[in-house]
C-alpha cells in the first residue's frame, strides 16, 4: 500500500466522518 494513495484516503474519510459528526450531533443536540 503506498503512502501517495493512503494519506489522502485517510484525510478524506477522516473529513467526512467529522463533518457528518458534527452536522448529525449539532442538529440532534443544539446548544450541547
Amino acid at each position: 500500500m503506498r503512502v501517495g494513495i493512503l494519506f489522502p484516503d485517510v484525510i478524506f474519510i477522516t473529513a467526512i466522518l467529522f463533518l457528518a459528526w458534527f452536522f448529525i450531533g449539532g442538529y440532534a443536540a443544539p446548544g450541547a
